[in-house]
């Protein structure tokens, strides 16, 4: 095996399940983990832990879905059902004024 091929088979970190995990648990929780700290410092409860905590979890989420979407779509590339969508996005799909 040549060393172009070795380096194709490496999983990279867009298709890698560990690296998405990962991005959904450390996120919040180094975020929540600060929050912590900076209500020990402030004396303010747990008001700033909560909130940067939700926010890690909202933010792997969303950061989930665009990630989600844009592999659907590289995937969806050049397919039948998308180049009738595209063509009706662009005013030229004959089924469309039938």
């Amino acid at each position: 095996m040549g060393l172009k091929e070795r380096r194709l088979s490496v999983p990279s970190s867009e298709d890698d399940a560990l690296s998405h995990a990962l991005a959904m648990v450390v996120a919040p929780l180094c975020m929540g983990l600060f929050g912590a700290w900076l209500d020990a410092r402030l004396g303010s409860g747990w008001v700033f832990a909560a909130l940067l905590a939700g926010m890690g979890v909202v933010g792997a989420f969303v950061s989930a879905y665009y990630r989600y979407n844009a592999r659907i779509e590289r995937q969806d590339d050049g397919k039948p059902w998308t180049r009738r969508a595209l063509a009706r996005a662009r005013g030229s799909d004959p089924e469309a004024s039938a």
